[in-house]
């Protein structure tokens, strides 16, 4: 199956091979320590090259980082797009849409370092214009990408046939994104309940419907 993620050209994230070398060391990097624990000397030793090579393909370690932060963002979404688009492969009636988003729900309320990562990335795009720009342009060619799998669906009848797909996936994004709020919370706060009203928004929206009980 071709893939279903946001892919494309990212003026920020270099494609030689040697510069992918770098962004994976970076990457492995900013996942275990943060962005302020990226030291450029362990990164270049890490991919077998010079400083004068990164720079050369970056510029600086602020361009690694904005780069990083980007591939970093690609890659959850080709992971969780994939995963959805081969669901929605095996749906053949209405019962089993509403299955894939059951098991979307189920997903999204497990803590999730994908989630984590992209909550890092769009903290990471406040006061840098172009890293905005690039995380904005990912997120709407996946809203555009999972619009285009629930279109088929839509059209048999198994989602509400008023819905604007697009602008609806931008909203589940947003919705799944806020899940974030309660990760950082731990034990303080029961997430049971913030399970079940977006159980029961989603149902609503997509199929016009309050869940069964």
């Amino acid at each position: 199956m071709t893939s279903m993620a946001a892919k494309g050209p990212a003026s920020l994230v270099p494609r030689h091979p040697t510069a992918q070398r770098l962004l994976d060391a970076a990457i492995r990097s900013m996942d275990a320590e943060g962005e302020a624990g990226l030291r450029v000397d362990a990164v270049v030793a890490e991919a077998g090259v010079t400083i004068p090579v990164l720079y050369h393909h970056f510029g600086n370690r602020e361009g690694l980082v904005q780069a990083a932060h980007v591939a970093r963002l690609a890659r959850t979404m080709d992971e969780t797009l994939d995963a959805f688009a081969r669901a929605i492969d095996e749906v053949d009636d209405r019962a089993g849409m509403v299955a894939v988003f059951d098991w979307i729900l189920e997903v999204v309320s497990a803590p999730s370092l994908d989630r984590a990562i992209r909550a890092n990335v769009l903290g990471a795009t406040y006061g840098r214009p172009d890293l905005q720009e690039e995380v904005a342009r990912l997120q709407r060619s996946a809203w555009k990408r999972t619009a285009a799998l629930l279109e088929a669906p839509q059209r048999q009848g198994w989602l509400r046939a008023d819905l604007d797909l697009e602008l609806c996936v931008g909203w589940l994004f947003g919705l799944f994104f806020g899940r974030s709020l309660l990760d950082i919370q731990g034990d303080a706060v029961d997430p049971a309940p913030w399970d079940r009203y977006t159980r029961e928004a989603v149902y609503v929206v997509l199929f016009g419907e309050l869940p069964p009980a």
